[in-house]
């Protein structure tokens, strides 16, 4: 609304004690005038809250037409069915609009109401927002549900605390749409779309705030393309080089030496496997991409072995480990050791792991814990025998070494590992898988699974916890800024790819 509509309504309503009046024609209803709405507030909530846990809400002012009134220069008055609420105290909006942050104490059905402080006629109501109780710790709790089933998916935390979730694949095959997840409002919103799909790609939040796509597969062939997603206006735009090696289960991560290179490491051609028989066994080589210039160059030597749905960690001395991912035959246990400075590889000093699909989470003092996977067992006749596993290792930079636990409460391929807060990792979900053999002819069963557990770092053990309302695999869990685990999407126990979500506290 512009300042021509505000000025006289505030006179109006400033004179009616001594008897302000519209005249016989005016939009009061006289005179057969047409009449207009009075301005108001347009409040925005979240459907659904829980006690105790702070939200974000909108509050825009709107003209007759409802049009934004830029020009709306009064403060705003809160208030809520809720008497227990916590409400933001009285603010201007800017440019006709405002963000706020609100606390309902209360389960049920609640609402806030913005009234302007002079004209209490200027006012607005929420929707209704549905309080429930807190969930206990160590549960999961539904949240809104994606725009598409995927798996095989990315999710990336971006700066604004926002999760944005990249391709994958569902039963039409790879996927070239991205959505947005607001921890706000609990829900799930389309972005632009890659200029290309892609499922066993990566994605990489870049120091500019920029999100790096890399490889992956569409429906025809592994990729070397890369695109660049900007939050700011939500698209994705092509590298100015494509990768020197198409890549698919390869691992890229943002190197902490001041520079924002991101080291892109192994990957295979073939089609991209969730998990199960792995027939790529992938490349040794590896590159680096430079966010200046936007080219990838390759590194200066390679591998050990080649490598495919193994596992990257950044560590504290800014070295990046690089484990799991070879076969029992054409690779090594010993992981690789990356060095920015150089820009080689070195080989760990001890132990390690063979397993695909295995993941890993940096703990607090340093190690690196690399839990479950699947290995290649004895063979069933020519069949690969693939089994799940319930391992778990230390890798300890300081002298460059693996040491073995006593391990998970169950086996779990492509499963999740995510560093809580409080410093302990939440393992969830996953697939059991295993080959019967029966007349030297093998049948593979891949299972996924509900449950989780935790690894307490001081006392070394693992312990279950609240399972998953679904079970899933080949899915995503990315730590949200107010300490909850957003888990999204994956392959359920039907082998179904999944659209629902839900939060770990």
């Amino acid at each position: 609304m512009n300042r021509s509509f505000w000025l006289p309504f505030a006179i109006c309503v400033s004179g009616l004690l001594a008897g302000c009046s519209g005249g016989g024609g005016g939009n009061n209803g006289g005179g057969g005038g047409t009449q207009l709405a009075p301005p108001h507030f347009s409040v925005t909530t979240p459907q659904d809250a829980t006690v105790g846990a702070s939200f974000s809400f909108t509050v825009t002012a709107l003209d007759a037409s409802n049009a934004v009134a830029t020009s709306y220069a009064g403060t705003v008055h809160f208030t809520s069915t809720d008497s227990q609420a916590v409400l933001p105290a009285n603010s201007m909006l800017t440019n006709g609009a405002g963000t706020f942050s609100a606390t309902l104490k209360t389960t049920g059905s609640q609402t806030i109401t913005a009234t302007d402080t002079i004209t209490l006629t200027i006012t607005g109501v929420s929707n209704a927002i549905q309080v429930s109780s807190a969930a206990p710790a160590g549960t999961f709790t539904a949240t809104g549900s994606m725009e598409f089933p995927r798996a095989g998916h990315t999710a990336t935390l971006l700066q604004n605390g926002t999760v944005l979730i990249t391709g994958g694949e569902d039963t039409t095959g790879p996927l070239a749409s991205a959505e947005i997840f607001n921890p706000a409002t609990g829900m799930f919103t389309a972005t632009g779309s890659m200029g290309t799909a892609r499922v066993g790609h990566t994605a990489t939040l870049l120091t500019d705030g920029t999100v790096l796509v890399t490889g992956g597969n569409d429906a025809t062939a592994a990729l070397a393309t890369a695109e660049v997603f900007n939050p700011s206006s939500g698209s994705f735009t092509p590298t100015t080089s494509s990768m020197e090696t198409a890549r698919v289960g390869h691992t890229a991560t943002l190197l902490n030496d001041g520079s924002g290179r991101v080291l892109v490491a192994g990957g295979g051609s073939a089609p991209a496997v969730l998990f199960g028989p792995v027939a790529d066994t992938g490349t040794a080589s590896a590159e680096l991409f430079d966010p200046k210039s936007g080219q990838f160059t390759p590194a200066g030597n390679s591998m050990l072995a080649s490598r495919i749905y193994h596992a990257a960690s950044l560590l504290p001395n800014g070295e990046v480990l690089i484990a799991g991912g070879v076969t029992n035959t054409n690779g090594t246990a010993l992981g690789d050791l990356f060095s920015p400075a150089t820009a080689t590889f070195t080989a760990t000093s001890t132990g390690g792991t063979n397993a695909f699909h295995l993941a890993a989470a940096m703990l607090e003092d340093g190690r690196v814990l690399l839990t479950g996977g699947e290995v290649l067992a004895a063979p069933c006749g020519l069949v690969g025998n693939w089994v799940s596993i319930a391992n778990a290792l230390f890798f300890d930079s300081s002298n460059a070494s693996f040491t073995g636990n006593g391990g998970l409460s169950a086996s779990r391929v492509s499963h999740t590992a995510t560093l809580l807060t409080r410093g302990e990792v939440l393992i969830a979900g996953g697939a059991t898988s295993n080959t019967v053999c029966n007349r030297g002819s093998g049948t593979s069963t891949f299972q996924s699974v509900a449950t989780a557990e935790l690894f307490n770092p001081p006392s070394g053990t693992f312990a279950l916890t609240g399972n998953m309302s679904t079970a899933r695999a080949a899915h995503t869990a990315t730590l949200l800024g107010n300490g909850k685990v957003l888990v999204v999407g994956g392959v359920d126990a039907n082998g179904n790819a999944l659209a629902s979500a839900e939060l770990f506290q």
